[in-house]
């Protein structure tokens, strides 16, 4: 766990870095002052020129990025913490249930708290990622490093999270590589730049009509590694920043 907070820790100032010489790199281009990010991008603010916008909001996404792993750092604790327990029979099924786009064995997109209960399974709010909507929750059976993310009520997406050994229903994991995932999905990937880590978003796009509206989104290092990743409905399992 030390190793994971030092990585974190290290990569976010790795980011902060990027983000003040983007800044700087981007003003002396324009020869203007640093402008104040805007606050709304609706708002009609004349005093906001289009040349602020062109470097303000990509920015933006750099700093957010960089306080994103900060954040998620306490909850990947929390839900090892959690699942510190006692192996019930259903906890361990879930534990080698396998990941699929549409969710964890029993545990499916799109579920209510009381389905899943009804399934056996108990799930435990987590602290400190969590909006009005948003809540993250982990299962109090032995089933480490995962997050079931829960918006109104409703299971949205399942976040699997460093010391996990869940794989997919493909065989992808936590260590596997970007040539691992081709070799596993082919032609259906979709590989974005990973800001933070140096690495990629690489993410499965299923062909199904039917799990259209579904993803697999891996985050990969600068050595093309997988260091944690998701399944849930579009676009929230996207959400880099989770619940926030």
């Amino acid at each position: 766990m030390k190793r994971i907070h030092g990585l974190a820790m290290g990569a976010a100032l790795a980011a902060l870095i990027l983000v003040v010489e983007t800044l700087g790199n981007q003003r002396q281009a324009n020869q203007e002052p640093s402008p104040a990010l805007p606050s709304n991008r609706a708002s009609g603010d004349s005093a906001a020129t289009d040349s602020d916008r062109t470097w303000a909001y990509p920015a933006l996404s750099l700093l957010q990025g960089v306080t994103a792993p900060l954040v998620y750092l306490q909850t990947i604790q929390q839900a090892m913490a959690i699942s510190d327990q006692p192996a019930s029979q259903t906890g361990a099924n879930l534990a080698t249930s396998e990941v699929t786009t549409t969710g964890l064995g029993p545990i499916q997109i799109g579920m209510t708290l009381d389905q899943v209960k009804q399934q056996g399974i108990e799930l435990v709010p987590m602290d400190g990622i969590e909006t009005k909507d948003c809540q993250y929750y982990t299962p109090k059976q032995q089933v480490q490093g995962v997050g079931v993310m829960v918006v109104n009520d409703r299971i949205i997406r399942i976040d699997v999270w460093p010391g996990s050994p869940l794989e997919t229903l493909s065989g992808a994991k936590i260590g596997s590589t970007e040539a691992d995932l081709k070799a596993l999905y082919q032609d259906q990937l979709q590989i974005d730049p990973h800001p933070l880590t140096q690495g990629h978003y690489v993410s499965f796009v299923p062909t199904d009509e039917a799990e259209s509206i579904f993803r697999l989104v891996f985050e990969t290092d600068a050595a093309g590694t997988v260091v944690q990743y998701r399944a849930g409905q579009f676009p929230a399992v996207t959400w880099a920043e989770g619940c926030l």
